[in-house]
């Protein structure tokens, strides 16, 4: 029943990220009347949280790590640390 409205819902929150499953049901039932009710919610619960995953795996996919600290080399290293 939720098959056909994936893709509505994927945009909605590719717009609105912070939108929760019962917000998504508002919307869907503003879209589609009399075909949603709060039964479905556990459902777009999953759905959301599926997506904001996916959303978060290439987001950090996308992202390239680099070093911000240089090594420290020769006497520099044995100033750095305290004397004990």
């Amino acid at each position: 029943m939720l098959d056909p409205y994936i893709p509505i819902i994927e945009e909605w929150l590719a717009a609105a990220p912070h939108l929760s499953a019962v917000d998504l049901l508002s919307r869907l039932d503003a879209h589609a009347p009399d075909r949603f009710s709060g039964h479905q919610r556990r459902t777009v619960q999953r759905l959301v949280k599926n997506w904001r995953s996916k959303a978060a795996r290439q987001l950090i996919s996308s992202t390239e790590i680099t070093p911000r600290v240089q090594p420290m080399k020769g006497s520099a290293r044995r100033e750095a640390w305290p004397k004990i």
